[in-house]
């Protein structure tokens, strides 16, 4: 390889990566602007769709973002559905304030949360009284709307 071509390839890794730069620092701006939209929304919050029609965001950026602003916790469903303007129900989501959208998400979040779940409803089976299934459904309604941690439902749960 000659100087030329040397030169030429430490031109295009710059360029390169001055570019990553760019679209990870714009990726963080748009995340930031979507989570201050679900905050303003406050308990009414909103949909990936609203956020489209009201704020010209890609509709499929925002499921993205949404996505990543749920995996720190900064954004829960709702467990609300509302029609789009096509008519189709979609998920409502809400912003949780004081959430730090920089932080990491949590290893294998999904999988905790799933195998908490798995082991709360076997624990109200069939076998235990109706309340037991009444109690168990609303914990996890409000563990889905973001007002229950799976510590609480636990709690919730052993309590008489």
């Amino acid at each position: 390889m000659d100087s030329g071509s040397i030169m030429t390839a430490v031109v295009e890794t710059a360029m390169m990566d001055q570019m990553k730069s760019r679209l990870s620092a714009k990726v963080e701006t748009q995340r930031e602007e979507v989570y201050r939209v679900y905050l303003s929304r406050g308990d009414y919050g909103a949909t990936d769709r609203e956020i489209e029609e009201e704020h010209g965001f890609n509709y499929s950026a925002i499921c993205s973002l949404r996505k990543s602003l749920m995996d720190v916790g900064a954004v829960v469903r709702s467990g609300q559905k509302r029609l789009t303007s096509k008519g189709k129900p979609a998920d409502v989501y809400i912003g949780v304030s004081g959430i730090d959208i920089n932080q990491a998400p949590p290893k294998n979040r999904h999988a905790e949360i799933e195998a908490n779940l798995i082991r709360l409803v076997r624990r109200v089976s069939e076998e235990k009284p109706v309340n037991e299934k009444v109690r168990l459904a609303e914990a996890l309604e409000k563990y889905l709307g973001g007002g229950m941690t799976l510590e609480d439902i636990g709690l919730m749960l052993e309590a008489p």
